[in-house]
């Protein structure tokens, strides 16, 4: 018996965006504010030296998870909610052994941006009260990234840029907003900021900060906006449009374009 009181939340700040968008850059930041890492962390590889800081095991059922339904983390299907929620024994054990014993983490992958009501459900059975943080990058310097690394089109890469942010703003809910180029240029002042959203109370900003490092920030287009006439699909532009303007817009604005983007077509594969 516990006298009608119930158990402690576990905080967790959960880190959804497109691949090549910043998201381990800024798993990696909020560890140092005092957010715990999963116990079986990815290695850090070629392509991302500084580490993933993602769980394995969570990670191998998202790919299951997709691949299940004829897709992956480059072909993103559709999936319903109800879909998702046959994973859900998987998915809470997969918690459970990434973060056993810690009461307040930092998950990151991706594919969450996808997948995000059976993470949520996943995260709440284990007592964790999740908070979204949504991290964005220009869409051209992530298609140049992608096809850098993956030898995508930058059709295919703005195509896979939108269906994650697409699925991130529709499923809404952010404790924060940031930008990539944002958190490189001002590391101090956004981890502060942040930190104030999340009700966090570290100890040493300025260490969060360094581990950043514009450097890493690579395959750069120098462009911040579409130029005019450019190919790219409207919702790709509409989504952009909104995400650099976010903390400008009321609400209201962001519902509102969040609908649009939504209601155009995709591209055509």
């Amino acid at each position: 018996m516990n006298g009608g009181r119930s158990a402690p939340q576990r905080r967790t700040v959960v880190v959804v965006g497109m691949h090549r968008s910043g998201t381990s850059a800024l798993a990696g930041a909020l560890a140092r504010l005092g957010l715990a890492l999963p116990h079986d962390l990815m290695p850090a590889q070629g392509d991302n030296p500084r580490g993933f800081h993602e769980p394995i095991g969570i990670a191998g059922l998202n790919d299951r998870i997709l691949e299940s339904a004829g897709g992956a983390w480059d072909r993103p299907p559709t999936l319903l909610p109800d879909e998702m929620m046959r994973w859900l024994p998987e998915a809470t054990a997969a918690v459970a052994a990434s973060f056993a014993g810690l009461t307040a983490i930092v998950l990151k992958d991706p594919r969450i941006s996808l997948l995000r009501p059976l993470w949520d459900e996943a995260m709440r059975a284990h007592g964790f009260r999740p908070r979204y943080v949504l991290i964005h990058r220009n869409p051209l310097d992530v298609a140049a990234s992608l096809a850098a690394r993956n030898g995508l089109s930058r059709e295919a890469g703005l195509r896979l840029w939108l269906c994650y942010v697409r699925a991130a703003l529709t499923t809404g809910g952010f404790a924060a907003v940031v930008g990539f180029e944002e958190l490189l240029a001002q590391p101090q002042f956004v981890l502060s900021e942040l930190a104030a959203s999340l009700a966090l109370e570290p100890s040493d900003i300025d260490a969060a900060a360094a581990t950043l490092d514009g450097e890493d920030r690579h395959y750069q287009t120098g462009k911040h906006a579409f130029d005019e006439g450019d190919a790219a699909p409207a919702a790709v532009k509409d989504a952009w449009w909104l995400l650099r303007r976010w903390h400008s817009c009321t609400p209201l604005e962001r519902q509102w374009a969040i609908d649009r983007i939504g209601g155009q077509a995709e591209l055509k594969a």
